[in-house]
C-alpha cells in the first residue's frame, strides 16, 4: 500500500514499534492489534476523519458501504484503492471502534482486522496523525507535527506495555 503524494507531503515524525513477547496473544490489549487499536483510539482524539481501505471480503464490508461515504478518486489518500471509505470524527467513531475491535476468540474478526482492513489513516484538517497498513508492522507511522500532547499521551499509555514504544523517525532503524 502506498499513500498519495499529496498525502505523503507531511512525512512521518515517529513510528510505533510493537514487539510483544511470544507469550502475548496478538489480539490482546498488549498484542500487535490491541496496541495499534489503542494508538488509533488516541490519534482519533486529534483527528477529524479516518480513511479506511477495506477489502470487500471483510465481514463488515456491507455495513461500511451502508454507513460510511466512499471516497471519490480525487480525495483518496491511498494509491490504487477501490474501496476507500471516510468516517467523520467524532460522529462515526463508534463504527471505527467496532471495525477495529477483535472480540475474544473470534478468529474471523482477527483475520479481517489484520488482512481485510488494508490501510487506516487518521486525518486532521490539514494533514494526518496516524497511518498504518495493519499486516505490515513496519508501516505504523505517526505525524506528531502540530499535535501538542499527542506523543506524551501515547508514551504514557504505552509505557506499561512491554516491548512497545514510539520512536522518533530519525532514531528508527
Amino acid at each position: 500500500m502506498r499513500f498519495r503524494e499529496t498525502f505523503d507531503a507531511a512525512g512521518p515524525t515517529h513510528r510505533l514499534n510493537a514487539r510483544p513477547s511470544s507469550d502475548v496473544d496478538d489480539r490482546s490489549a498488549d498484542g500487535l492489534i490491541g496496541v495499534e487499536n489503542r494508538v488509533v483510539d488516541v490519534a482519533m482524539e486529534y483527528g477529524t476523519a479516518v480513511h479506511l481501505d477495506v477489502d470487500p471480503g471483510h465481514g463488515q464490508f456491507e455495513l461500511l458501504q451502508r454507513e460510511l461515504t466512499q471516497v471519490p478518486d480525487r480525495d483518496r489518500v491511498f494509491v490504487e484503492s477501490d474501496h476507500e471509505y471516510r468516517a467523520n470524527l467524532p460522529a462515526d467513531r463508534s463504527l471505527v471502534d467496532a471495525l477495529l475491535d477483535v472480540p475474544d476468540g473470534d478468529r474471523w474478526a482477527y483475520s479481517d482486522r489484520l488482512f481485510a482492513l488494508e490501510a487506516v489513516a487518521v486525518l486532521t484538517e490539514q494533514s494526518w496523525t496516524y497511518r498504518s497498513v495493519p499486516h505490515e508492522t513496519h508501516i505504523r507511522e505517526l505525524n506528531a507535527a502540530g499535535q501538542d500532547g499527542l506523543l506524551a499521551e501515547l508514551e504514557d499509555m504505552l509505557e506499561r506495555v512491554p516491548g512497545t514504544d514510539i520512536v522518533a523517525l530519525d532514531d528508527a532503524v
